[in-house]
């Protein structure tokens, strides 16, 4: 979670928008999950009200949450942060930050998932 965070505040550095749009998420909530998965400085724009999503990523977070058959707030927070990363242009585990995550890790790993 930690390095799907630091990409969307990359993105909010480079202009791209307030991290509860970046992420999909309320900021109360940005502010759980980053209690218990981020440990860097205090993330930004949690005050900032959160845009309505797209009835496509709206369908896709619901789509999500059905079909992983959990209900906790995790879950949930992944649902939509997945969906709202999938309205990207770009592949959605590039749209999460994870090459970066993949080129610390090295090609191996990669490839035996």
């Amino acid at each position: 979670m930690a390095a799907i965070l630091a990409h969307a505040l990359a993105d909010r550095a480079a202009g791209q928008g307030a991290l509860p749009d970046l992420l999909g998420l309320e900021g109360a909530d940005l502010a759980r999950l980053a209690a218990r998965f981020w440990r860097g400085p205090p993330l930004p724009d949690l005050d900032r009200p959160l845009a309505p999503p797209p009835p496509d990523q709206a369908a896709i977070a619901l789509m999500i949450q059905w079909r992983g058959g959990s209900v906790s707030a995790e879950s949930g927070w992944l649902a939509q942060i997945l969906a709202r990363r999938a309205m990207e242009g770009g592949h959605l585990w590039e749209d999460l930050g994870l090459p970066e995550l993949c080129s610390k890790v090295g090609d191996g790993a990669i490839r035996r998932l």
